[in-house]
């Protein structure tokens, strides 16, 4: 899937700021052509006032757009474009934004919103957008929206407005309501809600498989990963509840939330502040710096460290890759994104310690790694791992000696050295 590029837009903010407090005033009038009345074009079309094809050469077309332009916002009326008449512009362009209620407003090419963002999921779920849903309105958001209008035989401005948008929450309510048909979904079902399921998670940013229509692991993780960003039970069953907010995140505006805004506090102490955050049966996601895989886990026994498991076998398998197939006791710096936090940390491959076919804190013979007889550190079953692996922090211990591990330490340092370098 393609990134939507955000920068442009800072580009664009930049050039709307300097029109009202340029020194000199601008002036744009016919028979000119240049890069600056491309843009005064295209902002003219996003205020639907330009309706062909932005050229940069200041002709007629643009001579009555701009006349229209001052006609209905009471300025000097010449047709020209002069300090006045741009700085209005400017003024219209930041002050536009999309009303959810009435729609009477515009969402157009190079605003950023969390109402554009919902509106490209929706257009991700109607299978016209191949973007992630970034809330930047650029360019392959405009031709998916032009691509809409044109199948509905609407004007194709690639501008969203109050009867584009009412045709796209129709679609969507339309194709949404087949989930509601099926009851809860979870592993081996097959069904059209499933297909519905997968689109929707894609849309999120979940799901970046083939529509399937079919629940295996690769649908169960994306269904945790939207539960984990919402706070949801995480159990990778596709409940009521979870569908619910599913429906709810890809209609309502107030819903959407950016599941990857989070704090960055690198170096947090594991003894006072780490445990207190990651607590026993808090999920997270571990994100392996050397390799950029992430995996699902949760927090399930330790006091000196967390000790964890993963949440399916899927995130178990991406585990074992990062060791070349194989489980390790390899300390590896990783980043544990949990809470709304972004922790570094140190990573130990190995389950241990527990039997994944017998009950949790069960006292079992056999244990993990030659761990032998004791209390069953396995409470996540199904997930292809015996028992718990490590996950040191900053001045964290080990559980037998109650010493600072130094291996483990000089990992953290290097997640913190990296997370310093690509996060702020």
């Amino acid at each position: 899937m393609k990134f939507c590029k955000v920068f442009v837009v800072l580009l664009t903010v930049v050039a709307i700021l300097l029109i009202p407090i340029t020194a000199s005033a601008a002036l744009y009038q016919k028979g000119m052509e240049s890069n600056e009345i491309m843009k005064l074009q295209n902002d003219l079309a996003s205020l639907g006032f330009f309706d062909v094809e932005a050229t940069g050469f200041y002709g007629d077309i643009t001579y009555e757009a701009v006349y229209e332009f001052q006609k209905e916002y009471s300025l000097d009326i010449d047709g020209i474009a002069g300090n006045q008449t741009l700085s209005k512009i400017s003024e219209v362009l930041q002050n536009v934004n999309f009303n959810e209620d009435t729609g009477k407003n515009l969402l157009y090419e190079g605003m950023t919103s969390e109402v554009v963002r919902l509106y490209q999921m929706k257009l991700i779920y109607l299978q016209l957008l191949d973007c992630d849903a970034t809330g930047f309105y650029g360019i392959l958001t405009k031709t998916a929206v032009i691509t809409f209008q044109e199948g509905f035989g609407l004007k194709q401005s690639g501008i969203i407005t109050e009867e584009t948008a009412s045709l796209i929450n129709r679609m969507v309510q339309t194709k949404v309501a087949v989930l509601g048909k099926y009851g809860e979904l979870t592993l081996t079902d097959e069904n059209p809600a499933v297909s519905a399921l997968q689109t929707l998670l894609a849309g999120m940013g979940y799901y970046n498989y083939e529509i399937t229509g079919y629940y295996g692991d690769i649908t169960k993780r994306a269904v945790i990963a939207f539960q984990v960003a919402y706070g949801l039970h995480v159990d990778g069953v596709a409940s009521t509840t979870t569908l619910d907010l599913i429906k709810r995140v890809i209609t309502e505006a107030g819903v959407v939330k950016n599941s990857t805004i989070y704090q960055v506090d690198l170096l947090m102490n594991w003894f006072e502040e780490v445990q207190y955050l990651f607590k026993r049966n808090d999920t997270a996601r571990v994100y392996d710096i050397w390799t950029g895989k992430s995996f699902y886990i949760m927090r399930t026994f330790g006091y000196n460290h967390a000790d964890c498991e993963t949440l399916t076998a899927l995130d178990t398998a991406i585990l074992k890759s990062l060791y070349g197939g194989e489980f390790n006791w390899e300390r590896r710096p990783v980043l544990l994104y949990t809470n709304g936090t972004i922790i570094a940390a140190s990573l130990s491959g190995m389950p241990h310690a527990g039997r994944d076919d017998m009950p949790k804190d069960a006292w079992v013979p056999d244990r993990s790694e030659n761990y032998g007889t004791g209390a069953n550190l396995d409470a996540i079953k199904g997930n292809d791992m015996d028992g718990v692996f490590d996950l040191h922090f900053y001045l964290s211990r080990t559980h037998f000696s109650n010493a600072i591990e130094p291996r483990h330490q000089d990992a953290v340092m290097q997640a913190y050295n990296y997370g310093i370098s690509h996060l702020y």
